[in-house]
């Protein structure tokens, strides 16, 4: 189920992302935690339309959300977003004069009502 979603203002401009998505899902793959490297998905998307804070210095931004079912410990959690926060840290492009918030968010998702399944072609 692990489905990483990763926003990122496009004022960083030759944002990674298909490194970035090659080296956090190789990354979250080596994790006990995932049982099965097909069931991780993650996407990228570039966001056009946002504001940070008050002060017009030039600001961008990089916010992973991670959803998981329930059931592992909050160490397998940490564990799990410090590993997407180092692929960010080491390829998140750096702009002079440029301040980039860099965040990770773990989510839980209920079991119940989520519904999955493999089409074959």
């Amino acid at each position: 189920m692990p489905y990483l979603k990763i926003d990122y203002t496009d004022n960083l401009l030759d944002f990674p992302a298909p490194v970035i998505l090659a080296k956090v899902n190789e990354l979250l793959a080596e994790s006990e935690a995932i049982r099965d490297e097909f069931d991780l998905k993650s996407s990228v998307s570039a966001l056009s339309n946002y504001k940070i804070g008050t002060q017009e210095e030039n600001r961008a931004f990089v916010y992973a959300q991670f959803y998981l079912f329930p059931g592992r410990s909050p160490e397998t959690r940490k564990d799990l977003a410090n590993r997407i926060a180092s692929v960010l840290r080491r390829h998140v492009p750096r702009l002079p004069g440029v301040r980039i918030l860099v965040s990770v968010e773990m989510i839980e998702m209920n079991r119940d009502t989520y519904r999955v399944e493999t089409l074959e072609g």
